[in-house]
């Protein structure tokens, strides 16, 4: 039989002569990266609006409690000269020395009013820019209503103006440690206060911020070993910002020591999925991460201190198997896994697979409910039932043995 011809593209004679596909894809493109991000922007500024203005309550109640300290108590003068005309020494010709002319605020309370000062000032500029990044949002979205190629171009001006300026990490990162800074400041300020009226009243909140200073340490630390970890905050990608800067900083080091050796008695084994595996949204920057060599900066050394060990690719790729398999319920998700298990080769990540008896289980029980329609279903059922016993007599035979064909409680009657 002869071969079909081949087939090649049509390009285009000229830019955009495509029948404006290219353009049509990449207008899409443009405004999904939009929308996204402007709508996680927005999303956070509110958020953050709604606890700086409750902040900014509290912050207020305690200054004017502790404002009225730093003057004079009108009061004590009024008692000084009423207890003067009672004994009688205002005949004596001499003035009076009012207790409010010797009056200095304590220092206790003046550090306390400076740092609730400083607080409230900076709960109120990072609300002042919050409502400014609204509005930079509001006009990076804005476009002219001119034609179709003078605003996709004026959108590519912007989005490469939002990047050189750094719009993103301002509104996410900046304005943020901006606000957790005003609640630090405050909370110090909440317990200088508090071991001004009595040093036990302080214990227990000094506990508290200690334990709350302690947990966001070791968050960074932790999201300096793992840089997949979860705790992910502004402060932390300060930190990790400066550490790829100075990566033998000492004191980083130390973060990333402790990060890592508490993480050791808090963690789940992280080869134990329980129903979740990596962030699929981050896979592809995983697999491309690991391939990449080091940055020329960091030595081996340096790396083991700084970074855990990312999963191997194989792994990683054992590892979607076993998500799709455990969680997924669509019909359609499950034969193409079915269908790609069965072409891998490596025997690293069947062995993955098959360490998993929940996934294998799976794999077996999808094979056998496609079984019986078989006669019943058409086309559509056999290749459900091919492509599912395949993919389980794959693996069973290239990294296990028969006895995995049997289910696992018969299994573990025969061991």
């Amino acid at each position: 039989m002869a071969d079909s011809p081949t087939k090649f593209p049509v390009f285009p004679p000229a830019f955009g002569q495509d029948g404006g596909m290219f353009l049509k894809h990449y207008d899409q493109l443009a405004d999904g990266l939009d929308e996204e991000m402007t709508k996680t922007l927005k999303e956070n500024l509110d958020g953050m609006l709604i606890f700086a203005g409750l902040f900014a309550g509290v912050n207020s109640g305690f200054l004017a409690l502790t404002l009225p300290r730093m003057s004079a108590d009108s009061s004590d003068d009024t008692n000084a000269l009423l207890l003067q005309l009672i004994q009688g020494i205002g005949n004596s010709g001499s003035t009076p020395r009012l207790p409010s002319a010797d009056f200095t605020p304590p220092s206790d309370i003046l550090v306390v009013n400076i740092l609730f000062s400083l607080s409230l000032t900076c709960a109120i500029a990072a609300s002042f820019f919050a409502v400014l990044g609204r509005q930079w949002l509001m006009y990076y979205r804005q476009r002219n209503g001119e034609g179709t190629d003078k605003q996709r171009y004026e959108q590519l001006l912007r989005s490469q103006a939002a990047e050189r300026w750094g719009l993103v990490p301002i509104l996410d990162i900046v304005l943020p440690t901006l606000l957790q800074s005003a609640l630090v400041v405050f909370s110090v300020g909440l317990i200088l206060y508090l071991h001004s009226l009595g040093a036990a009243l302080a214990y227990a909140p000094l506990g508290l911020l200690s334990a709350a200073l302690g947990g966001l340490v070791l968050s960074v630390g932790f999201c300096l070993w793992d840089p997949f970890c979860p705790f992910k905050t502004p402060a932390s990608q300060v930190v990790t910002f400066l550490a790829s800067l100075f990566p033998s900083n000492s004191i980083t080091s130390a973060l990333a020591t402790a990060a890592k050796w508490s993480s050791s008695l808090i963690r789940h084994d992280t080869h134990q999925l329980k129903g979740e595996g990596p962030n699929l949204h981050d896979l592809s920057h995983s697999l491309s991460q690991q391939e990449n060599k080091s940055p020329p900066h960091e030595t081996l050394g340096t790396r083991m201190v700084f970074r855990r060990l990312v999963e191997d690719s194989r792994n990683l790729r054992a590892d979607l198997f076993r998500r799709v398999l455990r969680v997924s319920e669509d019909k359609t998700t499950l034969y193409h896994a079915a269908l790609n298990l069965s072409a891998v080769k490596d025997s690293v990540t069947l062995g993955r697979v098959m360490s998993d008896d929940v996934t294998v289980e799976r794999l077996r029980s999808l094979y056998l409910e496609a079984l019986p329609r078989w006669n019943t279903d058409g086309a559509l059922a056999r290749t459900e039932t091919i492509a599912y016993g395949t993919a389980f007599m794959h693996i069973v035979l290239s990294v296990g043995s028969l006895s995995h064909l049997l289910p696992p409680e018969s299994r573990y009657q025969l061991l």
